[in-house]
């Protein structure tokens, strides 16, 4: 997969996340949040909601359902994906670097925490490689998050099949596009449970920035 992954982390976990322990946060996280905070443009209140849109000529009404039985065991790691679409060519090198615009654009995840920026393919290949078995984790889903305007679905809840309500976890209403989110899931065997996991793969091209502003220095 082309492109880069960045992570933006609490400073006292940055140094691990490098070394290759992930956390993973129980999907109750992003949904249980002040109003403010999801206001800000980080959490979302309908994560991981069935959302029917219904439309005819008098009235627009979408409705949503929590899926209890399912979220309680879902655990996300969220990370921003680059793709070459989000570069331009620097003019005195011959390098690409990262749009101005899209700099900017990650200021509300980045909440003031330090990252980090590296090839998607080396992540990747961590998940692939990785025996989850001795996690406590039933299963491990990966990709990019799709935004939609006015539901997740067009299919009633009752003729989904199991693999069509897990993708409703990979699906966020518009208004956060500009988080252009990757994720990590992991069905976890019990509840309502974050999850740290340790990947004996390490990370090799793997670049720190103290700041979103600094990303503007990163270059290929």
């Amino acid at each position: 997969m082309d492109g880069f992954f960045i992570k933006f982390v609490d400073e006292q976990y940055i140094d691990g996340m490098i070394n290759g322990t992930y956390f993973f946060k129980n999907l109750s996280y992003f949904k249980n949040q002040p109003d403010a905070i999801d206001d800000s443009g980080i959490m979302d209140s309908a994560e991981g909601l069935y959302a029917l849109h219904l439309e005819n000529s008098e009235d627009r009404v979408t409705i949503y359902l929590g899926l209890p039985e399912v979220e309680k065991h879902i655990a996300i790691m969220s990370l921003v994906y680059l793709a070459k679409s989000d570069f331009i060519n620097n003019l005195k090198n011959n390098k690409m670097k990262i749009k101005p615009e899209v700099i900017n654009e990650l200021r509300n995840i980045s909440n003031g925490r330090p990252c980090f920026i590296v090839p998607c393919n080396e992540i990747l290949d961590q998940i692939k490689n990785h025996d989850f078995s001795g996690d406590n984790v039933k299963s491990c889903y990966d990709g990019k998050t799709r935004y939609y305007e006015r539901g997740n679905t067009n299919q009633l809840l009752s003729e989904m099949d199991y693999k069509e309500v897990i993708d409703l976890y990979f699906k966020k209403r518009s208004t956060y596009a500009n988080q252009r989110e990757y994720r990590i899931l992991l069905e976890t065997v019990d509840e309502f449970t974050d999850r740290t996991i340790e990947f004996k793969d390490k990370l090799k091209s793997i670049v720190r920035y103290d700041s979103f502003e600094d990303l503007a220095q990163f270059e290929y």
